[in-house]
């Protein structure tokens, strides 16, 4: 969708036809997708993954690291 006016909560298209009836549960904005990924790099610049989870109270962040690297099998326990 590249309205973002029309990404937010939409329920209804321009033809009257609900997202149920369409077939539809999630609208993405190909332009919200992207600046989304470019503040997480920007925030997280050396992780390769950052998802947010409760309306962005959580977020998990991971790194991958090499086996050769000194951090591999550490515990922080």
């Amino acid at each position: 969708m590249r309205n973002p006016e029309s990404a937010g909560s939409i329920d209804i298209d321009t033809y009257g036809l609900t997202r149920k009836q369409v077939g539809l549960n999630v609208i993405i904005s190909p332009e919200q997708a992207v600046a989304d990924k470019m503040a997480k790099t920007i925030f997280f610049p050396d992780m390769d993954e950052v998802d947010y989870f409760a309306k962005e109270k959580v977020k998990l962040i991971g790194k991958v690291i090499s086996k050769k690297s000194k951090i591999n099998g550490m515990n922080r326990g």
